[in-house]
């Protein structure tokens, strides 16, 4: 039986008497805590153990003999001066007894950036908590009553080392408030999307009918119920359960811009007389306790790829007018707080939102992926197609193909015709990587897409060679990859989504990949970008600047010193291009045995990426999580 009633040269807390300049070293499964500055971490644990009658875990006497103010840190194996033996005697005390090393908030000494009992006077607060396993309901409530107790900084004071098997610790310590979120309508249980004129309910009861709404109105909506609706993450209310009165702060008015970004902030011609913007039409009432903060503005963008800057201009101008502050914009893309930020320093305008990022496509396409390794397809965009049978690839078809040779060198998608595309897919021609190829591209949907490629080849011989190459291309007409119904006249047809071919792949060894966007100042990951991780391509990536920073910023590796990656960090159209350039042509150079070989020396990279890019599909949940979070913490 241990007991921790040992010397008065300690003091045993519990939630009931957490004050003054507190010093917890050890937590008991019970939630009693021993503070006291005179004894190390290990000398508490052996003192214990001492008079306890318990020998299961060392020998008292030996441990005695270690200097008292050596250094042991869990799991550190590098630390300068670490313990080691110690380290690995206190971690199986802590397994076996559940007992939690906690240090602080008022510690008197620290180990360089480390915790614990040695060398110099702390003249700030610190509270770590370590453990190996979730913590008791006893143990949590003590931890909580200290972070309460003393005001500790989440980010700055509080330092977690979850040992656990799953990780546990930070949702027990912090665990997840939900966000409440507040509609202007609700009609027989559905919660209609904000901002919409009166006249255009009918249209979202009892769901949202897209279809009806084009027919009828003859414009794109501007606003859809989205992914924001997790139950298990936010709450729904009507306005109405709101006092006029109010004075504390609620929750978020949610404006869900989806369909057309432009119909939301009124920036599309072809709607006046039909459609104003969001901000039109939020309620009396709402905009009362959105001026008085008892509401914030959530301007959810979740699902639709970027916004330009004049939709970023829009919201800012509105809200002004409108006096409307301190809300949010959550995004899927990347540059929009940087880019509004230095459009105010530029205008002299005071910022009044903040962006929220939320990958929404990495989240998404992970989730299909991984669902589709298990055996399962979620998308059904393409079940009226009878050909098409969803697949993915797994390591072991990816470890099988080492030994084959495959047909194609590249593999570069563009249902779709836009200038960088035009431009990617000249190169692509003159260096003779179109035809017998896994490119696609289309003059059927598009036409009469014309050469609008100035931009990129500024060099007027440039820009000459490539136009025959466009002829070239446009006598072709179009070329499928996987299936022709992709470049038939069926646009309106998602195609990012539910399409998921193996085959390609597989046949195929790097990934030219043409993103939505290249020439605004956007920065959108789409799920084009992700497809080549799910199925183990490396990539050259023609999209906006700084994309492969964002990738990165996921844990995900890029293939610097096999690709020259320093176009990621060229704003200038024209140069970045040129780079990118470059290292097509250097791919057209190699032969298919020197790609095959120089293809499988990024085999690490490319099994490293796969499995964090299924490991995050997983744990989709967790994503949404995260960003409901982010909410929760703002005030």
């Amino acid at each position: 039986m241990i007991t921790l009633n040992i010397t008065n040269s300690w003091e045993v807390v519990d939630t009931d008497n957490i004050k003054g300049r507190l010093n917890v070293m050890w937590l008991s499964p019970e939630g009693l805590g021993v503070s006291t500055r005179k004894f190390s971490h290990m000398t508490i644990l052996n003192m214990i153990c001492e008079k306890s009658n318990v020998n299961d875990f060392w020998d008292v006497q030996e441990i005695k003999s270690h200097n008292i103010h050596d250094a042991v840190q869990l799991e550190l194996p590098n630390f300068e001066g670490n313990n080691l033996e110690l380290a690995e005697l206190m971690k199986s005390f802590m397994k076996a007894t559940k007992f939690v090393r906690i240090s602080g908030p008022y510690r008197e000494y620290e180990m360089s950036e480390g915790y614990g009992h040695a060398s110099r006077l702390l003249e700030k607060r610190k509270f770590v908590v370590e453990s190996y396993h979730p913590l008791t309901d006893e143990q949590t409530k003590f931890v909580q009553k200290v972070i309460d107790t003393y005001n500790l900084d989440r980010r700055e004071e509080v330092l977690i080392r979850d040992f656990t098997d799953d990780n546990v610790l930070e949702e027990q310590i912090y665990p997840m408030r939900k966000v409440d979120l507040y509609f202007d309508r609700e009609v027989e249980g559905v919660f209609i999307p904000n901002g919409i004129p009166e006249e255009y309910t009918k249209f979202y009861v009892p769901i949202f009918d897209a279809y009806w709404f084009r027919k009828e109105t003859g414009v794109e909506p501007a606003v859809y119920p989205t992914d924001m609706r997790q139950s298990h993450f936010s709450n729904m209310y009507n306005v109405e359960n709101l006092s006029i009165d109010e004075k504390q702060f609620k929750g978020y008015y949610l404006i869900e811009g989806f369909g057309s970004a432009l119909n939301a902030m009124g920036l599309n011609n072809e709607c006046r007389g039909i459609y104003e913007s969001v901000f039109k039409y939020i309620g009396d009432k709402s905009l009362k306790l959105l001026q008085d903060g008892v509401l914030k503005l959530c301007v959810c963008y979740l699902q639709e790829s970027f916004i330009t800057d004049n939709i970023i201009h829009a919201i800012h101008y509105n809200s002004k007018r409108l006096n409307i502050n301190n809300f949010y914009v959550i995004v899927n893309d990347f540059l929009v707080q940087r880019r509004y930020l230095g459009w105010c320093r530029k205008h002299n305008e005071e910022p009044r939102f903040k962006a929220i990022v939320f990958c929404h496509s990495l989240v998404e396409k992970s989730h299909e992926i991984s669902k589709l390794l298990e055996g399962e397809e979620i998308y059904h965009l393409a079940d009226d197609y009878e050909d098409h049978q969803g697949s993915a690839l797994s390591l072991d078809e990816f470890y099988k193909s080492k030994d084959k040779l495959r047909d194609n060198t590249i593999l570069s998608m563009n249902r779709r015709l836009r200038e960088h595309r035009i431009a990617t897919l000249c190169v692509l021609s003159k260096n003779n990587l179109v035809k017998d190829n896994g490119v696609s591209f289309q003059f059927t949907i598009d036409k009469n897409y014309p050469y609008n490629v100035n931009g990129f080849f500024r060099d007027m011989e440039r820009y000459n060679d490539y136009k025959i190459e466009f002829e070239k291309l446009r006598e072709m007409e179009y070329q499928y990859v996987d299936y022709p119904l992709a470049l038939e006249a069926k646009d309106g047809m998602n195609h990012g989504y539910g399409w998921e071919n193996k085959l390609p792949y597989i046949n195929s060894y790097i990934n030219i990949t043409t993103e939505t966007d290249f020439v605004n100042p956007t920065g959108y990951a789409s799920e084009k970008v992700w497809k080549p991780i799910a199925y183990l391509q490396p990539f050259i990536l023609v999209g906006s600047p700084h994309t492969l920073k964002f990738i990165k910023s996921f844990g995900f590796k890029t293939f610097e010193g096999f690709i020259d990656e320093s176009y990621d960090s060229v704003e200038e159209i024209d140069k970045r291009f040129a780079l990118i350039e470059k290292e097509i042509e250097k791919i057209s150079k190699m032969s298919k045995q020197e790609i095959h070989d120089w293809y499988w020396s990024m085999e690490d990279i490319l099994v490293h990426n796969h499995k964090l890019f299924l490991e995050i599909g997983k744990h989709k949940a967790d994503q949404y999580k995260n960003m409901f979070k982010e909410l929760g913490e703002i005030k």
